[in-house]
């Protein structure tokens, strides 16, 4: 048995100001598997983003981090500044919420390619160039040359998204971590950008961590589950299982309230690990 590509141990985050701390993330412990996508699911509020964000380095000044984080068999819960650099963007991708706020609006696109690429390795700007098209077109943009020399506000939403996701596929990470990376998009969209990263997700071996509030999203597109509230982990477990057996009674009120907006149990497949759902709190 391969250990898990990420491992997140009694993790704890807390925000301090004027002399004062609260304490958002409350000693949680979950893993993301080699190749499945797992889902982070909860109410706004619930840590979602916070907890996706400790694992790159990218909390606010104000906000410090406590536990243990292992990925692909390295601590890096306690890399320096740089250390943490060089596993962000290189092995642990990142795709934001909106599109529009992860890319610079003064800045072709073709040249934040190359700066992310130029960030972590030598690289020309031909070659550079090359690899913006390839993975462009992986995400489903053909129109490569006018893409690479325009702008952000160019683009559509769902266009931009597939930039950025392209953006964060281009050092070939091993892990990407999407926070809510469809919330912006219209329904239609929203479904074809996910399909798309499910896709390039599993053909590729890579893994993703989903941050989202929707069940349905989840239902669809993720192997396992874990349930997060008010800084708590609550129940971790493959779909199926958490699905139509959930362990804990915020899990079953979150499934009523959104089989009142359509989502069923009706067909659900056996996805990833055969791990039982397990109840944490």
């Amino acid at each position: 048995m391969t250990n898990p590509l990420l491992e997140i141990s009694d993790l704890s985050v807390e925000f301090g100001a004027h002399g004062q701390t609260r304490q958002i993330i409350n000693g949680i412990s979950f893993t993301v598997e080699r190749n499945e996508i797992i889902g982070l699911v909860g109410e706004s509020g619930s840590g979602k983003s916070t907890t996706a964000r400790s694992v790159i380095g990218l909390l606010p000044p104000t906000g410090r981090s406590f536990g243990r984080i292992v990925f692909d068999g390295n601590e890096i819960s306690m890399a320096s500044a740089k250390e943490i650099r060089s596993v962000r963007g290189r092995q642990i991708g990142f795709v934001a919420q909106n599109p529009f706020d992860a890319l610079n609006p003064i800045l072709t696109i073709e040249r934040q390619f190359f700066n992310v690429m130029r960030a972590h390795e030598k690289i020309s700007r031909k070659d550079s160039r090359a690899r913006a098209e390839e993975l462009l077109r992986s995400v489903g943009i053909n129109d490569t040359q006018r893409v690479l020399a325009g702008h952000a506000h160019e683009l559509s939403g769902g266009m931009a998204q597939r930039v950025v996701i392209a953006i964060a596929l281009s050092l070939d990470p091993k892990l990407l971590i999407a926070d809510e990376p469809t919330t912006a998009l219209d329904m239609t969209v929203q479904r074809r950008v996910l399909d798309l990263m499910r896709e390039i997700i599993l053909s590729t071996g890579r893994s993703m961590l989903l941050v989202t509030h929707d069940l349905t999203v989840v239902a669809t597109y993720c192997d396992r589950v874990a349930v997060m509230f008010r800084g708590d982990i609550l129940e971790v477990g493959d779909v199926q299982s958490v699905f139509t057996d959930p362990q804990h009674e915020y899990t079953r009120a979150l499934l009523n309230a959104a089989a009142g907006k359509g989502l069923t149990t009706d067909g659900l497949r056996e996805r990833g690990p055969s791990a039982e759902t397990a109840r944490v709190s």
